[in-house]
């Protein structure tokens, strides 16, 4: 998972990435390639995720809390029981 991180702070893409439990709290993902990655229980509190592709990702239990989603591609995405309080979905 801490080498998909890196990856994915480096290039911005981690199609099909296991993210799992991943910290990236207030982290700048602005139209990020995130297809189909597993971001399950992932961290991403205060994150910008504008415009960021989360298409087919799994994203249960994560919390996006804060989080800029305005514009993200998020079908087919799996949300449930994720925190979305006070995100910005525009």
């Amino acid at each position: 998972v801490a080498a998909n991180v890196r990856r994915l702070l480096t290039t911005n893409e981690c199609v099909g990435c296991n993210l799992y439990e991943a910290q990236l709290e207030g982290a700048n993902l602005q139209s990020a390639n995130l297809e189909g990655a597993n971001l399950q229980k992932a961290e991403l509190e205060k994150a910008n995720l504008q415009g960021t592709n989360l298409q087919a990702a799994d994203l249960r239990e994560v919390d996006l809390s804060k989080a800029n989603i305005a514009g993200a591609n998020l079908a087919g995405a799996n949300l449930y029981d994720a925190d979305l309080e006070a995100a910005n979905l525009q």
